[in-house]
Formats: structure tokens, C-alpha cells, sequence
């Protein structure tokens, strides 16, 4: 637990994505949520960085370049579909809770 913060310090917040959080998981996911709100609006408040970081689409052009891009995910019509599929489910989209900012 965070008990201070100085200049020095950054949030990372890493998968929250809508698709990855309809999973089971360790702990409830509303809990999860309040604690980042929380949080995300004390590093706001301290002018603090925040780095979201969301998985890898498949099929995204930097993976082509990776050797262990193989397998169903190489496939393209899997790709495909998928990169039809996951826009309209919101799969790839931060949780509503967590307010992205571009800065």
C-alpha cells in the first residue's frame, strides 16, 4: 500500500481492459475499480504520471515483426475476425472508471 508519494513516483495501471476483467479473478473486480479510482485521482492530484497500458491487439503490425507471433493468432482469418469482434465488444477498452486522459 501507498503510504507516500514523492516526485519520482508513476501509476502504472496495466490490464484493465473491459474483455480481461470479464475473467475470473483473484480478487472482485469492483474492488479493484475503487481501490484505481482512488488511486488515479491521488496522482492526478499530485500532478503525478499515470501510464495505462492496454495488451496487444492481434495481429497489430509491431507484432509481425516478433518471432513467437505463431500459431491461431497468425491465422488470417482469425485476425480478422477478431479485429472486427473486439471493437464492437469493447474487449480492447479501458474500464468506464478509469478517465484516460491524452496527457
Amino acid at each position: 500500500m501507498i503510504t507516500a508519494m514523492d516526485k519520482n513516483t508513476a501509476l502504472v495501471l496495466i490490464d484493465l481492459q473491459k474483455g480481461i476483467l470479464k475473467r475470473v479473478t483473484a480478487h472482485p473486480i469492483s474492488e479493484v475499480l475503487e481501490k484505481v479510482v482512488c488511486l488515479v485521482e491521488a496522482f492526478r492530484e499530485k500532478e503525478l504520471p499515470i501510464v495505462v497500458v492496454k495488451v496487444n491487439p492481434p495481429g497489430a503490425s509491431w507484432l509481425k515483426l516478433r518471432r513467437d507471433e505463431q500459431g491461431i493468432l497468425a491465422n488470417r482469418v482469425v485476425q480478422t475476425a477478431m479485429n472486427i469482434a473486439l471493437p464492437l465488444t469493447g474487449f480492447m477498452d479501458i474500464m468506464d472508471e478509469i478517465k484516460t486522459q491524452p496527457s
